[in-house]
């Protein structure tokens, strides 16, 4: 064998030396990843547990648990007219908390499965009080054998009300749930929720990023989309960025006059002690009509 062919092989050798200490090096840096912890009914990721799942499955032994997709259908036949078996009160869900006003001595959330179901909760009372410092964007709760709150309106859904300790607890933190990355202003961030694992931005700015991407370019605007990239509206702001805005298409003049009256309807639910609170926290006062003076005919037959 040549030289050549000598220093050729033991090149080859310190090379595949090299590749194997860096494999060693490599493995030895990669650290084992921790099982991701999972909520064994609702699926929900946590990111940081307060209530262990011993202590979860032992507060709900006794309680059937209703996924949050199946509240609104259980809670309905409460109040159904039809003859029948009546479902158990002894029940219970879970769910991530995405909206969250927190008041002087009680707080109105709405919590989601992270699959399109959500559903408003009132934390009023010593649940509240115990609670109010773990309750926020991104908190897991468990409700149990809620009270049922009826809307003030037709087009509105039932609502959850609990006011005693034993009714609720925080499993922990989600996982998944993050705040929208895109700001409404220059210093004001969005405040919906996303799944930080299919992106950073809410539904609302995605469309717009797709808006902006679209309107500069033809074939992709001549495309058909749910979007409706193809009516984009550019608008200038006031700290010099530019707002898309996918214009939808015109409505009829009778599906608008629905829409907007259903818009004036601010949801709310009567709660004990409190009076009509709306979704947003905020009491609304009904205003009383005006007493009617007496004519001075009345006052006399009156004497």
């Amino acid at each position: 064998m040549s030289n050549s062919e000598d220093l050729d092989l033991d090149e080859l050798h310190q090379e595949i030396e090299k590749e194997e200490m860096g494999a060693i090096e490599i493995s030895k840096s990669i650290t084992p990843k921790k099982p991701v912890d999972i909520d064994s009914r609702s699926g929900l990721r946590l990111r940081r547990r307060l209530f262990s799942a011993r202590q979860c499955d032992k507060g709900l032994q006794n309680v059937e648990f209703v996924p949050l997709n199946k509240v609104q259908s259980h809670t309905a036949l409460f109040n159904s007219i039809n003859v029948g078996v009546k479902p158990t009160k002894d029940w219970s869900t879970i769910g991530v908390i995405d909206k969250c006003y927190p008041q002087n001595d009680f707080c109105v959330t709405r919590i989601t499965d992270m699959r399109g179901s959500q559903i408003n909760v009132y934390i009023t009372g010593k649940a509240y009080l115990k609670y109010e410092q773990e309750l926020g964007m991104g908190s897991v709760i468990a409700i149990k054998r809620p009270f049922l709150l009826k809307p003030t309106e037709a087009n509105h859904s039932i609502a959850l009300h609990v006011d005693q300790i034993q009714q609720i607890w925080v499993i922990g933190q989600s996982l998944d749930l993050g705040r929208c990355a895109s700001y409404v202003r220059k210093d004001t961030q969005c405040s919906e929720w996303t799944d930080i694992r299919s992106g950073d931005y809410c539904d609302t700015h995605l469309a717009r990023v797709c808006n902006y991407s679209k309107n500069g370019r033809m074939e992709l605007a001549s495309g058909d989309s749910g979007f409706d990239i193809r009516w984009a509206t550019q608008t200038k702001q006031s700290d010099g960025t530019y707002l898309y805005e996918s214009k939808r298409e015109t409505m009829a003049p009778l599906a608008t006059l629905m829409s907007n009256s259903k818009s004036k309807l601010k949801e709310a639910y009567y709660i004990k002690g409190k009076g009509l609170v709306a979704v947003d926290g905020s009491l609304i006062r009904k205003k009383l009509p005006q007493r009617k003076e007496p004519t001075e005919a009345e006052k006399d037959e009156l004497q």
